[in-house]
């Protein structure tokens, strides 16, 4: 009966290792959409210490709606779209029952405008020091994926102009370098 116990015991513990999220890890991903940004983020379950340590008026609340607005004000200082050193206004932050599990927490955050060229994201940084925020920007024809930690913050997008001035230059650079190593070629040969 021991060993059956013991068994039971064992198993539960085993199952349950990889479904819990690391406390000092959270998921973001941004959408453009028609007239907003929406971000879909995903909370281990300790988002709360980080909003209790940062408003710590919040302890002796039992209420709610404090604890709403203070998340209100946590995300809106934390998490930061900017286009042209303008930050994008939050407009609303909704709680997503519907994802996840129930050691996460999943919430929509909706900015307005539907364009940004550089994103601050300080999540969480306030209760780890190892905190790590994983991003996935849905794009019109592919995904930017980057961390955001204590080393760095945040993360500025390369506009289009940027990204095909720098394919230029390279495709440029590489026809001249064939260039040249053919002349010397050629040179070479005829002598």
């Amino acid at each position: 009966m021991k060993l059956c116990h013991f068994l039971l015991i064992l198993f539960i513990s085993i199952s349950t290792l990889g479904f819990a999220h690391d406390a000092n890890i959270a998921f973001f991903k941004i959408q453009q959409k028609e007239n907003t940004v929406e971000v879909q983020a995903e909370f281990p379950w300790s988002i709360r210490n980080a909003v209790v340590e940062a408003y710590p008026r919040l302890e002796s609340s039992n209420n709610q709606e404090d604890f709403d607005a203070a998340f209100f004000e946590y995300v809106k200082s934390n998490f930061q779209l900017r286009q042209n050193n303008s930050v994008l206004t939050l407009i609303s932050i909704e709680y997503d029952a519907q994802q996840g599990h129930s050691h996460q927490s999943n919430f929509v955050f909706v900015f307005e405008g539907n364009q940004f060229d550089s994103i601050k994201n300080t999540m969480m940084f306030n209760a780890y020091v190892n905190q790590e925020n994983y991003h996935d920007i849905l794009l019109d024809t592919e995904h930017v994926k980057f961390i955001t930690s204590k080393d760095s913050s945040s993360f500025q997008m390369e506009s289009p102009s940027q990204n095909s001035l720098g394919n230029t230059t390279t495709i440029g650079l590489l026809i001249a370098v064939v260039i040249v190593l053919g002349l010397f070629l050629f040179i070479r040969l005829k002598k």
